[in-house]
């Protein structure tokens, strides 16, 4: 059987382009995927920053000492299926704190957004580093980071004599 060679070429050729236009294929839509992601992080980073410093300023306003504000949360459980993080970053090389949102799974996309309160100005003091639960007439276990929406996020703030404390956590029920 007598194959020319031109035929072996052509043939190695289509098959060459078809796997460069799979691997394209594969790199657009992962590098979409990935835009998306981001996207959708920054949305919550941006959410939470603000409502943070909005029960922090309510808190930190208000007449009443030793209280506890929260403001419940609607963040999505997941991202198209992939578990996320939410973190209070305190940035003291640069001065400021920032809310950091990633995902779990691939920390490089990620997305943040800057906590706008000014360190000098302000009484709001963010817990950005320890862990631990606030009783009252609610029951919030905080910390620096929760992942995802599931159950009940909430930004809090409790203003004591002089210095209102604000933070992210999971709302457990009445105490």
């Amino acid at each position: 059987m007598h194959v020319p060679i031109q035929h072996i070429i052509g043939t190695v050729a289509l098959i060459g382009l078809t796997i460069t236009i799979v691997l394209s294929y594969q790199i657009i839509t992962d590098f979409l995927q990935s835009d998306l992601r981001h996207q959708q992080l920054q949305q919550v980073a941006e959410n939470v920053a603000i409502n943070l410093v909005e029960i922090g300023n309510l808190a930190n306003f208000g007449n009443s000492a030793n209280g506890t504000m929260t403001r419940t949360l609607d963040l999505p459980v997941d991202l198209a299926g992939n578990a996320y993080m939410v973190g209070i970053v305190n940035d003291t090389s640069q001065g400021i704190c920032y809310i950091n949102a990633s995902l779990v799974t691939n920390s490089h996309i990620s997305a943040m957004s800057i906590i706008p309160l000014q360190a000098n100005q302000s009484q709001i003091v963010l817990k950005t580093s320890e862990t631990g639960t606030l009783a009252g007439n609610q029951v919030i276990t905080y910390g620096s980071t929760i992942y995802g929406g599931a159950g009940s996020t909430v930004v809090w703030a409790w203003k004591g004599s002089g210095t209102t404390w604000a933070g992210i956590g999971r709302l457990n029920g009445g105490g």
